[in-house]
């Protein structure tokens, strides 16, 4: 029973961590890329991104990410994000609430407070990840990588492992329902202690200051979800 909850422990962080993707506000001014490196912005309360969702199984719906505002963890500063993920199939809605604790865009905690259909038994608990995950080393540019590992920590008892790389592998201009977007592009990898391995490929522009477009695809290399940005507002 404890190696299920571990298994969907870290099936549920992962997925959550689109996030975790909606986090990673990677880029400063600027409407080309160029061969500039990206700095890093200033976050402002308020600012939101809207995206398309599409999960593996077909079921659409959007998912939205909003900088709601400051809180004290472990006597740290961080960023509150919120994070909804709305599906819907004929008559029925079913929503996801989450928030993830930012600090200097490093990981360092998700809790889902309120669910339905949630993968794990996460819901109302708060899970820190023991080192937090870094999500850039600044200035990003091309061909830079960086790689770390964490635990995921409930109630001061770990109950996952997980290893990632990350790589920024060049420079796309795509096209997605908000418009037309110079991007960088970057190539995620997860390894769980349990030996699973997860790969997101991402699209960041410096115009929305996040990303455009992320495909993530599950351990047996098949698609859990596509985002694409439907609109924005940066404050």
């Amino acid at each position: 029973m404890k190696k299920i909850f571990v298994i969907a422990l870290v099936t549920g962080f992962i997925t959550a961590l689109a996030t975790f993707t909606a986090l990673k506000i990677a880029f400063g001014d600027g409407a080309g890329l160029g061969d500039i490196a990206a700095e890093k912005p200033e976050w402002n309360l308020g600012n939101r991104w809207v995206f398309n969702y599409k999960n593996g199984a077909g079921l659409v719906g959007t998912f939205k990410t909003e900088i709601l505002g400051q809180v004290r963890q472990d006597g740290r500063s961080c960023w509150t994000v919120g994070l909804t993920l709305t599906l819907e199939l004929n008559a029925l809605r079913a929503e996801q609430h989450q928030y993830i604790l930012v600090e200097n865009f490093d990981i360092i905690g998700l809790e889902t407070i309120s669910s339905i259909g949630a993968i794990g038994q996460t819901n109302g608990q708060l899970i820190l990840l023991e080192p937090p995950m870094k999500s850039y080393c600044w200035p990003i540019e091309i061909g830079q990588d960086w790689s770390g590992d964490f635990q995921m920590v409930v109630n001061d008892f770990a109950h996952g492992e997980m290893k990632y790389k990350v790589k920024v592998i060049a420079r796309e201009t795509i096209t997605v329902p908000a418009g037309k977007f110079e991007t960088f592009k970057i190539i995620e990898t997860f390894i769980s202690g349990q030996g699973n391995k997860y790969k997101r490929e991402k699209w960041y522009s410096p115009q929305v200051q996040n990303l455009v477009k992320e495909i993530s695809y599950l351990s047996n290399g098949s698609l859990e979800y596509v985002k694409e940005l439907q609109d924005y507002r940066l404050r």
